[in-house]
């Protein structure tokens, strides 16, 4: 309501039924659905990027800092750099709940204006709901759990190559060799560094 308060007293309402004008808009409607999932999502994602923060190497600022980086070069070239598997984490993150979204959209549009904010879980409950095309609503079904399980898959091997890379980097590691394992205990025989020769000394 406050937030609603404030846009309408700043003149950005464009129609008489104030600020829900911008969830009845096919024009605004999609990108007021968005900023709703954006704040509810935030703090969350908050929590991994500084759990992400606080896994990057005080060293490398202490060396970055003798070497005569500015401020921004250190962010650039030291932070930046720490927090890629983060990002790439979050960005899986976001696609799978972007995909899994119905709650927003079911309470804020329903699937409208026009059809201007239907996503699959709203098409596949309309389908078999209200229409009982039931072979319609099991096919979205099915595909969104394919996709769903592609992406979880490929973050949890993403997780799994950057745990394994972190502990190379911190000097877990034992060499490796024919029978005699892998770099240590977060790795598998398939891990993506050890087959790429990166985990022995």
């Amino acid at each position: 309501m406050v937030v609603a308060a404030v846009v309408t007293a700043a003149g950005c309402s464009s129609g008489p039924s104030g600020p829900s004008e911008f969830l009845n808009s096919p024009d605004s409607s999609l990108a007021s659905i968005a900023f709703v999932g954006i704040w509810r999502g935030a703090p969350y994602d908050m929590m991994i990027f500084l759990a992400g923060l606080a896994g990057v190497g005080r060293v490398l600022y202490e060396a970055s800092a003798v070497d005569g980086a500015s401020r921004w070069r250190r962010i650039w070239h030291v932070t930046l750099p720490g927090l890629r598997p983060v990002f790439a984490i979050l960005l899986t993150l976001a696609a799978i709940r972007g995909l899994r979204i119905f709650t927003e959209v079911f309470l804020l549009t329903n699937g409208g204006p026009d059809g201007s904010t239907e996503v699959l879980l709203t098409l596949t409950y309309r389908l078999g709901l209200e229409r009982n095309e039931l072979g319609g609503a099991a096919s979205g079904t099915v595909l969104l759990f394919l996709v769903l399980l592609v992406l979880t898959v490929a973050s949890r091997l993403r997780r799994r190559e950057v745990r394994c890379g972190t502990r190379r980097r911190s000097g877990w590691r034992r060499r490796v060799g024919p029978g005699r394992g892998c770099c240590g205990p977060c790795c598998t025989p398939r891990c993506s560094w050890c087959s790429r020769g990166l985990c022995s000394p």
